[in-house]
């Protein structure tokens, strides 16, 4: 194999073995000055995969508005996703969000809910 497969195959299986929501993974991450949005869109998958009430009605609220969230927050999550799909595309009269990212793909790691940063709470913590 030519060193460059090698270092791509490397990549690979160092990606694999990384743990998904990890102090490791968040570390590079924010020391790498990562940007999830300069690859990353929502697709039909990600609204497919969305379910958390809370945490869809908290995206209303950052794309949306504070006062469109709370106005449905008793609607389904169906329409809630619908909400935001609006916001992303700014079609149904809706202002069009730019640059959005759900807060779990942010470097340091956000939540929604509870919780927060590895990286965050150690750094309180040492504090």
């Amino acid at each position: 194999m030519t060193d460059q497969d090698v270092m791509r195959a490397a990549a690979c299986v160092m990606a694999e073995t990384l743990t998904v929501g990890s102090a490791a993974v968040e570390a590079v991450g924010v020391h790498l000055n990562a940007d999830a949005g300069a690859v990353w869109h929502p697709d039909d998958t990600f609204f497919d995969l969305l379910r958390d009430r809370a945490a869809v009605n908290a995206m209303v609220a950052e794309i949306a508005g504070k006062s469109v969230a709370k106005s449905n927050a008793g609607e389904k999550v169906k329409t809630q996703k619908e909400i935001i799909r609006d916001c992303l595309t700014g079609s149904n009269g809706r202002a069009k969000a730019e640059g959005w990212l759900p807060r779990w793909l942010m470097f340091p790691f956000k939540s929604y809910g509870k919780g927060g940063s590895r990286i965050g709470q150690a750094a309180k913590a040492a504090a």
